[in-house]
């Protein structure tokens, strides 16, 4: 409760030759939040300036039930289309709280 929003992590574009990005952060939760509209939004974004390009996003709490923690990862294809950041946050729109403890991104080649 209180936070909506996490801070936002600002990253550069990877390498040419990586295609993929991966974020995976430790999460718990308290009470399920049943109401999708409400659950926690982790994202992705690409983006030029203040345009976005591309988002990728999941709803944590369909992958976590009451008192549970675990690593949740998301996946996101590097668009072609030309950007100049990359930003990973958190949206709860829940009274529910959902703790983030740790968050790892990677850029890879699948």
């Amino acid at each position: 409760k209180g936070r909506q929003h996490s801070t936002e992590l600002r990253l550069q574009p990877p390498p040419p030759d990586l295609d993929w990005i991966r974020a995976t952060s430790l999460i718990e939760i308290e009470h399920k939040e049943w109401n999708v509209w409400k659950m926690t939004e982790f994202v992705i974004q690409f983006k030029k300036g203040d345009k976005i390009i591309k988002e990728n996003m999941i709803r944590v709490q369909r992958l976590l039930n009451d008192f549970e923690e675990k690593y949740i990862s998301i996946d996101a294809k590097i668009p072609e289309a030309e950007f100049d950041h990359i930003v990973v946050f958190f949206k709860n729109f829940s009274n529910n709280p959902c703790k983030i403890h740790s968050l790892k991104i990677i850029a890879f080649k699948k």
